[in-house]
């Protein structure tokens, strides 16, 4: 009896042994085969690693959204440079839905006396493709959140859902263009220097535009939208962080100024719009642009110190 309990023990520890064999080798393969961005036209995967790598409760002011907000916010010299300790946590192409994915996560971390949400996505209505969830979901922790989230992106996609939160699936042809970015361990986080700030040295002269820079220009913003912004709202009063709105300087107007005056008046929050700033900031439109609606790393740093002076105040 004692040698046929004995044998069957050894199995069972065979097989479980096995199994964290497959679920380690599966782990690191995943990690090495899904998409890395970590360069200055795109480092969602930089930002949301050193996210997490951050120490917990350290962040006066948390930004959120996409890739204007990454360009325009240099954030480790809003750390460094003028005390604020700031992190931009976006990804490029993010949408309101996903921001507040976002936002929900960072809660688990940090709790920051202000949050800040550049309001450019607002007007986004397309449907997700694969490049939108590479940029914001490969890096994402796995977790049930995760799922939720991917499953409200995809409609409800079972299918589509599965082979994003398993990029192994998804990527497993990507071993022909592996780079060292992809040489890496899972569950191990690394530090963002530029504490998520997308840093682009590229320049481009843009026209100035003419007028104030509450321009409407006819453009809607969807109700999908809307309730993404009120729940973002409610979330930050309930975890008592000051929301706060704003545009990052752009040569495209490209926010519904009224409706969005309208939330920020009906829900006690502020909005700030730096198109009408951009003078006093000293931004030069034929050097500080990569392109029409982003700013280059010399932009960033005269927005971000025009910037600091606000947040202060």
């Amino acid at each position: 009896m004692m040698s046929v309990i004995g044998k069957n023990s050894a199995h069972i520890a065979g097989w479980l042994l096995f199994f964290a064999l497959f679920c380690v080798l599966f782990a690191v393969l995943q990690e090495c085969l899904k998409p890395k961005f970590c360069d200055e036209s795109n480092n969602s995967t930089s930002m949301i690693e050193g996210f997490y790598a951050l120490e917990e409760d350290s962040l006066d002011a948390l930004f959120l959204g996409g890739s204007q907000m990454a360009y325009a916010v240099a954030a480790d010299a809003l750390t460094i440079e003028h005390g604020i300790s700031s992190y931009d946590f976006g990804a490029n192409g993010q949408m309101p839905e996903t921001t507040l994915y976002y936002l929900k996560q960072a809660f688990r971390r940090q709790r920051p006396r202000l949050v800040l949400l550049e309001v450019g996505q607002l007007i986004d209505t397309n449907r997700p493709d694969d490049a939108y969830f590479a940029w914001n979901m490969s890096s994402m922790p796995f977790g049930v959140d995760k799922w939720r989230h991917l499953l409200q992106l995809t409609r409800g996609d079972y299918k589509a859902s599965f082979m994003h939160l398993f990029p192994l699936f998804q990527y497993h042809s990507r071993w022909k263009e592996l780079n060292r970015h992809d040489a890496r361990l899972p569950f191990v986080r690394r530090d963002c220097a530029s504490r998520g700030h997308l840093a682009c040295l590229s320049s481009c002269a843009v026209a100035k535009p003419a007028g104030g820079g509450t321009q409407d220009g006819g453009i809607s913003v969807s109700e999908k939208n809307m309730r993404c912004l009120a729940e973002i709202s409610l979330l930050c009063k309930e975890k008592c962080s000051r929301l706060i709105l704003f545009k990052t300087p752009s040569v495209v107007w490209n926010v519904p100024d009224q409706v969005i005056m309208r939330f920020a008046v009906d829900n006690g929050i502020q909005y700030w719009n730096f198109n009408g700033d951009t003078c006093e900031m000293g931004l030069d439109f034929d050097n500080d642009f990569v392109d029409a609606m982003h700013l280059n790393a010399k932009g960033a740093r005269k927005f971000t110190a025009f910037l600091a002076k606000r947040l202060k105040h």
